[in-house]
């Protein structure tokens, strides 16, 4: 497992991102707009942010504090069978420059305002992944894990971007 670490929810979500990666598409596409949130919601680039592993977008989440890790292997799961809520698969990550960030989705209205005390980081093997994201109550706690698998190649993406992540 590769830490646990607690975020805020802001506007009802988190997106799991690869920050250089994603300032480069919006540099390559001239979108300048801080709003990336409205390049989501509005346009094509949405999709296709995600289905590249550039970006992940988590919605329909209470607001709170959740706990996120990362996992490689399914036995170091925390959520098991027995404490697992949710759990959505299809997902595709492309590291390129080492880390992740994952954010409330509010800071995206404005990514300007993003900075090392409202995202967490998580320093991974560059390379693509298949990901997997699984949610419950650990200890009381709202938990949110990340199942990566590395592959050679590009995975094939069928997450669900209307996925209901609701503890």
């Amino acid at each position: 497992m590769i830490g646990k670490k607690s975020l805020f929810a802001e506007l009802n979500g988190f997106i799991i991102y690869e920050p250089k990666l994603l300032k480069e598409y919006l540099i390559k596409n001239d979108l300048k707009d801080e709003n990336v949130l409205n390049y989501f919601i509005e346009t094509n680039h949405g999709d296709i942010i995600t289905e590249n592993g550039i970006a992940i977008p988590m919605t329909d989440i209470e607001d709170g504090y959740y706990n996120f890790s990362i996992v490689k292997n399914e036995n170091d799961a925390v959520t098991k069978s027995d404490t697992k809520i949710i759990n959505s698969k299809g997902w595709v990550l492309n590291v390129t420059y080492g880390e992740i960030y994952i954010i409330g989705i509010g800071y995206f209205v404005d990514i300007n305002t993003i900075n090392k005390n409202n995202y967490l980081k998580f320093n991974l093997e560059n390379g693509w992944y298949e990901m997997e994201i699984n949610g419950g109550f650990i200890k009381n706690e709202l938990y949110y894990e990340l199942l990566l698998n590395k592959k050679e190649y590009k995975p094939e993406f069928y997450g669900d971007i209307n996925y209901s992540y609701k503890l």
